[in-house]
């Protein structure tokens, strides 16, 4: 839109509100502010990578897969965000369930009544804290101080309790770490000193102090898993640690 001056203004520049003034050949003129636009993020990114796949999913259903969802939300009461109570579409329903699944490498869910909120189990050791020793067994130097395990830094100390991992099968550690020195030498292996996983070292040289999150692949079946101290033999402080296996629905 074009701008015309008065006699008492002659001239202007800069922004007022949602708008800005612009000389330009064919005079002042005034626009909308143009809005900045920054680079996608990650996240962003893997958004609308999956966006297209839960389209093209949602279309390849049969008119009667179709109406499963359709119906879910309505005899489920599956609100929609705003609060307004209309129940979410079929399409919208799809879309929600299905982007965790994808995200993580899963299928799509063919029946929304199988949906689960988290496709981790519940935590594999029952004693995550160290408020007691039970039911972890301690082999050489290792002691409970202040709710902390701590490790200390002699080859072949080791802290073990029962938790049944099976080859084969994804699972997830997660730790809070304190070396007692750096370099830290953190595995989870058996009762008989057997390494479990694909990832030898959860935590090695360069570690500092702090929370961890791997993910893993069982090799070997067991009913027990532990932390285990090997060289560098600097010993090592864990604390609120989970062991949960990925749960795959057809």
């Amino acid at each position: 839109m074009k701008a015309k001056l008065g006699m008492l203004v002659t001239e202007a520049s800069g922004s007022l509100g949602g708008h800005t003034i612009q000389n330009s050949r064919g005079g002042m003129q005034l626009r909308n502010k143009p809005i900045p636009r920054s680079a996608p993020t990650a996240a962003q990114y893997a958004i609308r990578s999956i966006n297209p796949l839960l389209q093209a999913g949602w279309r390849s259903l049969t008119d009667a897969q179709r109406k499963i969802w359709n119906r879910y939300s309505y005899t489920h009461s599956i609100m929609n965000a705003n609060g307004d109570k209309h129940p979410l579409s079929g399409h919208s329903l799809w879309m929600k369930y299905q982007f965790g699944r994808i995200s993580v490498g899963l299928s799509f869910l063919l029946n929304p009544a199988d949906y689960l909120k988290d496709y981790w189990s519940s935590n594999l050791w029952t004693n995550s804290t160290f408020d007691v020793q039970t039911p972890w067994v301690f082999v050489g130097d290792v002691n409970i101080i202040g709710a902390k395990l701590n490790i200390g830094p002699i080859t072949f100390n080791r802290a073990y309790a029962p938790a049944i991992v099976t080859a084969g099968r994804t699972y997830r550690v997660e730790f809070d770490l304190v070396p007692l020195t750096i370099p830290a030498n953190l595995l989870l292996r058996n009762v008989t000193n057997k390494s479990l996983f694909d990832k030898f070292y959860l935590a090695g040289p360069t570690y500092p102090a702090g929370h961890y999150k791997v993910d893993m692949t069982c090799i070997l079946s067991s009913v027990t898993v532990g932390f285990f101290q090997e060289a560098p033999r600097n010993g090592y402080s864990v604390d609120n640690v989970s062991l949960k296996e990925f749960i795959s629905y057809p």
